[in-house]
């Protein structure tokens, strides 16, 4: 979501104290302009040609930023060290997994315009599904293994699927975009 978006409520009267997710605001704004301007910069730099791929190379930053903030906060809890290492480590793990969609979901809009409603919808759904799963078994997982080893693991586990998929997506996306770009679901 871009600044317009929140200078929108703003405008009509939403007071600033209600903005309580101010973290979660800034990662909306700052993916969205940084993608562009890079998306941007990457089409002059190969003459032109848009590739939605071009996209997916910004998921490294959230992807380190996400991954340094679950061992920080594991960490912090785990040891008890003070409160700052725990709230950078969520507000890193905040910041990065709201910047996360928003770079993704506009590579999804990207390659599936014409079904982009249906994309989204699959996307975020399993996302959903997936939070749910770690969320459910969170607690018996920090119960027998501890803080430390739970949250490892998950940022692990975070950085392997990203960094898998995303270097798999720069190199494969093209050719697969324009396969299923003939798929009967996308052409009608």
């Amino acid at each position: 979501m871009s600044l317009a978006y929140w200078a929108m409520f703003l405008d009509h009267g939403l007071e600033v104290s209600r903005l309580q997710d101010a973290d979660s605001i800034c990662a909306d704004a700052a993916p969205g302009s940084l993608v562009d301007t890079w998306c941007k910069w990457r089409t002059t730099k190969y003459l032109g040609v848009y590739e939605p791929e071009s996209r997916i190379y910004l998921v490294a930053i959230p992807l380190v930023i996400t991954t340094s903030g679950t061992i920080l906060f594991g960490y912090g809890v785990q040891n008890a060290l003070s409160w700052v290492s725990l709230f950078f480590g969520y507000g890193m793990i905040s910041v990065a997994l709201t910047a996360m969609p928003t770079i993704t979901l506009a590579y999804l809009s990207d390659c599936a315009l014409s079904v982009n409603s249906d994309v989204l919808l699959l996307v975020n759904g399993l996302k959903n599904i997936v939070a749910f799963g770690f969320l459910y078994g969170v607690i018996p997982w920090v119960d027998s293994v501890g803080y430390t080893s739970s949250f490892g693991t998950m940022a692990g586990i975070f950085a392997g699927i990203v960094g898998v998929g995303a270097v798999l997506l720069i190199m494969y996306g093209a050719s697969v975009r324009h396969v299923s770009a003939q798929w009967k679901v996308i052409l009608e």
